[in-house]
C-alpha cells in the first residue's frame, strides 16, 4: 500500500493540469515519505525538482519546501553547516512572502541546528522567533513543540528550575 501511495503522489506531481499547489504538496510528500528518512541523499537530489519548479513557475513555496528538504537531508547526515545554509534560504523565502507558518517552521529548524551545535543563545533566539510566530497563529502544537525545545536548552545547561517553568508554562 505504501508503494501505491508513493506512485499516486508521483502521478499527481506529473499531472500538469492540476493546481500547482496540489502538485507541489504531493511531490513534497512523495520525497518526505519515500526517501527523506531512509535515503536522505536521494531526497536531497529530488528536492532540486521543487526548487527548479518554483523558479520556473513563480512558486516560491515550492522553492522553500525544496530548500527545507535539503536542509533536513543534510541535518540527518550530521552536516549542520550545510543544513543551516538551506534553512536560511528557506527562511528568506518565507520572510519575503510573509508566510508566518513557514517562518515558524524555518526558525525552529535553524534553532535545532544551533542547539545541535551547542550554540544555545543562538538557538534560544530562533526558538523565540518560532514561538512568537506560532503564538500569532494560535498553533498550540507548534507552541508546545517550541516550548519543549526551549526547555531542553535549559535542561542541557542544568537550569532545571527554568526548564520546569518553560514546560509547565509558569
Amino acid at each position: 500500500m505504501a508503494t501505491t501511495n508513493q506512485d499516486s503522489l508521483y502521478t499527481v506531481w506529473q499531472n500538469d493540469s492540476l493546481n500547482d499547489s496540489v502538485r507541489v504538496d504531493a511531490y513534497n510528500k512523495y520525497v518526505w515519505q519515500g526517501f527523506l528518512f531512509s535515503k536522505p541523499d536521494s531526497a536531497f537530489f529530488l528536492a532540486k525538482n521543487l526548487i527548479t519548479f518554483g523558479a520556473e513557475f513563480g512558486c516560491p513555496r515550492a522553492t522553500a519546501l525544496g530548500y527545507n528538504t535539503q536542509g533536513v537531508s543534510r541535518s540527518l547526515r550530521g552536516n549542520f553547516v550545510e543544513a543551516l545554509h538551506y534553512y536560511i534560504k528557506y527562511e528568506g523565502i518565507y520572510a519575503r512572502i510573509e508566510d508566518k507558518r513557514g517562518l515558524a517552521k524555518s526558525h525552529n529548524n535553524i534553532a535545532n541546528v544551533y542547539y545541535s551545535q551547542g550554540e544555545y543563545p543562538k538557538a534560544l533566539k530562533y526558538y523565540t522567533k518560532s514561538l512568537e510566530a506560532y503564538q500569532y497563529l494560535n498553533d498550540e502544537k507548534g507552541i508546545a513543540t517550541v516550548l519543549n525545545n526551549i526547555g531542553n536548552i535549559y535542561s542541557e545547561q542544568g537550569d532545571l528550575k527554568m526548564h520546569c517553568c518553560i514546560i509547565i508554562g509558569a
